[in-house]
């Protein structure tokens, strides 16, 4: 899986979507470092999620049986050790190991941590600060979309919902609940938040959103961007062509153009991974 080795020091645990876990995959993948991308299929989450609280027999060997074709062998790339792996740690994703004794969870922490780490943080107070603002926005959007859930779309895993929920949103029957939030959207959040980017992008005097040096923050949004492009409002950057340029670069650096064109060779072979 791209740059993915199994003796890597470096092991990113997260569903098998785009979600959150894009921008930490781009990162290492720019920097060179090996690591291990474990995706866990969110169809054995919500299984084994059902198992746990009493909701079906079995147990993690229904999850681990042996492959027959390709993408039955993506789809059940989870093993016993995930399953408990992700039990110890509070049930959420991603999960991060940094060699055998440090391990890191909850989205943000992880982003920040490997962002210091590989030097995507900027290179000033003010600019890792404005990379900070620029995630913790994208952040805020993904919980404005959660509050929809039960009305315009309902989640098969609504525990993890804010990872998933342009998926849930994409996938779910049309309906005047779900036109609302799409509208709600095209015309409320979308302008107010990415008014917001585009000035935080116009005033930091630089080639990125933070200033001359790229950081997590721009990887953030423009991951965020192609998602909501592909899954709720193809039209979202026509208002914003500073943003619609920043995505543009960002997806021109070698490593990203590339990444993004095996992932797509491996969605059309097995089916994942998906936007989300």
């Amino acid at each position: 899986m791209g740059s993915a080795v199994q003796d890597a020091d470096l092991r990113l645990i997260y569903f098998d979507i785009r979600g959150f876990a894009e921008p930490l995959r781009w990162m290492l993948t720019m920097k060179n470092v090996p690591f291990v991308d474990e995706r866990m299929p969110l169809d054995a989450w919500a299984s084994q999620r059902k198992r746990s609280s009493g909701g079906g027999g079995g147990g993690v060997g229904n999850l681990t049986t042996k492959p027959t074709d390709a993408k039955t062998k993506r789809k059940n790339s989870l093993n016993a050790a995930t399953l408990l792996r992700f039990k110890k740690y509070v049930g959420q994703l991603p999960i991060l190991y940094d060699g055998d004794d440090f391990v890191l969870t909850q989205t943000l922490t992880v982003m920040r941590y490997l962002a210091r780490k590989l030097g995507f943080n900027g290179v000033t107070e003010l600019e890792e600060a404005k990379a900070d603002e620029v995630a913790d926005l994208v952040y805020d959007l993904r919980l404005r979309a959660v509050d929809y859930e039960g009305s315009a779309f309902n989640s098969a895993t609504p525990d993890v919902v804010r990872h998933t929920v342009f998926r849930d949103f994409a996938n779910a029957p049309e309906s005047k609940a779900k036109e609302k939030m799409r509208q709600d959207f095209i015309t409320m959040y979308f302008p107010l938040y990415f008014s917001k980017f585009a000035s935080i992008l116009e005033t930091s005097g630089g080639n990125y959103i933070a200033g001359e040096n790229l950081t997590y923050g721009d990887l953030t949004l423009v991951n965020f961007i192609e998602v909501v492009e592909t899954l709720l409002d193809p039209n979202c950057l026509a208002e914003f062509p500073t943003l619609r340029a920043l995505k543009e670069k960002i997806f021109a650096i070698p490593e990203i153009d590339k990444w993004r064109k095996d992932q797509q060779a491996d969605q059309e072979e097995s089916g994942f991974p998906e936007n989300g």
